[in-house]
């Protein structure tokens, strides 16, 4: 175990109290997390680990093969935090943090065994599989589930770089399934609160996350509009879309792609009467600009048209994407406020964030 924690501390104290016999190895990477000496143990490279009881019985659900029955010390107060408007979420963490041998009825931790009948042979979900898998999870977990039932689904999350715990809220219709938080990976917090000036209020922000590549329905519902937008509302708009209609040159998006199309070669070949003397520097930024004053505004305000200040809070919209510049294709981060009902405007972007607004 790491040494300086308070895990080591109780078996040192341990250690004491039976008069020896307990055998203590340092792990000395500062890398190294709890989780991480719970996977080596269910791989067979360490015997044993020891961390507090809820982490020992989560990570239970994911590695079968550990043993979490033995205790060294008694029961501790724990505590966390959910936001005021999700009882519900509050009420499935009380049970299964009261009940000590499973989770909580309302809570469903993805088993290895369920990832690979979802045909994952890597044990966790990416880019719109959650919104595509769970729901039929459900359906075949809970064949007799009633109107209005509701079940939190935890499970691993790959995100590009990194594996990580997500849980998603469904609630059933009667007939489906429905993400009661976000639908096909976008996430509306319709019930959010921040503190300003000593005062809680909500907050209707909203977060895009927008996976890059071909067949990517969250990326598709976000950029063919974009497409439609230049078409419907940009003089001469057609020139600057591709004979498929799913990509313009006049933002470089590409609902073909689920990403910002930003090769200037590929825009100068689309409109070379626009783009043919400048620089592709320029053609890239012009691009940007575009959809950073027209294009996004307008957009949003067709996704988002009931979205209102609340009072001086202006809620914003994030929209985490891609670009791709003929050799990498890189995350993106594009944010926009309302600034009256249904208007929004450019906030910041990190393609260029020596120009976004204060």
């Amino acid at each position: 175990m790491k040494p300086d924690t308070k895990y080591y501390e109780r078996l040192k104290n341990l250690d004491k109290e039976l008069g020896g016999g307990i055998h203590i190895k340092d792990i000395k990477k500062d890398t190294v997390t709890t989780e991480d000496l719970i996977a080596m143990v269910s791989q067979g490279e360490i015997p044993y680990t020891i961390s507090d009881d809820n982490i020992a019985r989560l990570n239970k659900t994911y590695f079968w093969n550990i043993n979490v029955s033995l205790k060294v010390s008694f029961m501790q107060r724990s505590s966390w935090l959910v936001r005021k408007s999700s009882p519900q979420l509050a009420e499935a963490i009380n049970a299964w943090a009261s009940d000590k041998s499973a989770a909580g009825t309302d809570v469903v931790v993805l088993q290895p065994a369920d990832y690979e009948a979802m045909g994952q042979s890597h044990g966790n979900l990416s880019g719109s599989q959650p919104d595509e898998f769970l729901p039929i999870f459900l359906t075949r977990s809970f064949p007799y589930a009633q109107k209005d039932d509701t079940k939190f689904v935890a499970y691993l999350y790959y995100a590009g770089d990194e594996t990580k715990y997500a849980c998603s809220q469904y609630t059933f219709t009667g007939t489906d399934w429905i993400d009661s938080i976000g639908s096909n990976g976008v996430t509306t917090v319709t019930s959010q609160f921040v503190l300003r000036d000593g005062k809680w209020q909500l907050d209707p922000s909203v977060t895009l996350t927008l996976p890059a590549g071909r067949n990517q329905p969250a990326s598709q519902a976000f950029f063919q509009p974009c497409v439609d937008w230049v078409l419907d509302n940009v003089p001469d708009g057609a020139k600057y879309v591709t004979s498929y209609g799913n990509n313009d040159y006049y933002t470089g998006a590409s609902a073909y792609q689920g990403n910002f199309d930003f090769r200037a070669s590929s825009a100068k070949t689309q409109c070379p009467d626009v783009y043919g003397s400048m620089s592709d520097e320029e053609v890239v930024r012009t691009e940007q600009m575009h959809f950073e004053r027209e294009v996004g505004p307008g957009v949003l305000a067709q996704l988002y048209p009931e979205m209102a200040p609340v009072g001086e809070l202006q809620p914003t919209v994030t929209i985490n994407c891609f670009s791709y510049n003929g050799k990498t294709t890189d995350p993106q981060t594009v944010v926009f406020r309302c600034v009256e009902k249904g208007k929004f405007e450019f906030v910041s972007a990190t393609w260029n964030e020596e120009e976004s607004a204060e």
